[in-house]
């Protein structure tokens, strides 16, 4: 797993200086997770749909909304329940990067693709 890690992100294994790595794309390999929220990547990431009737993305252009498909499935099926529901859209926060990995900025979460800030803040459909 250490080889793996470091050929994705090398900076990552060695635990050196936060890097950015917004601009990469996911990797075309099966969804895997490695290592922890906090201290992670992603491999075979998937990207939430930007445009969503029951959804909306904070801040896209952080590029901060892939993450493994069973959470992108369940982003879709909570907002469309909460929908259903008569509640507001539902405003995504922050996901993972493409390949996962610490942020510029922020908090140290999210670097598996298997989180998500949700809020849930009461806001009328815009």
């Amino acid at each position: 797993m250490y080889n793996f890690l470091f050929l994705l992100f090398p900076t990552l294994a060695f635990g050196a200086p936060k890097a950015d790595y917004t601009n990469l794309t996911p990797t075309k390999e099966n969804a895997q997770t490695v290592g922890f929220y906090s201290n992670g990547c992603i491999v075979g990431a998937q990207r939430l749909p930007e445009k969503s009737a029951y959804y909306q993305i904070l801040r896209p252009d952080q590029k901060r909304y892939y993450g493994h498909p069973q959470l992108i499935d369940y982003i879709k099926n909570l907002a469309l329940k909460a929908n259903k529901a008569n509640l507001p859209m539902l405003l995504i926060g922050d996901m993972a990067m493409a390949r996962g990995g610490r942020f510029i900025g922020g908090h140290v979460s999210h670097q598996n693709g298997l989180d998500v800030d949700i809020w849930l803040k009461m806001v009328k459909n815009h």
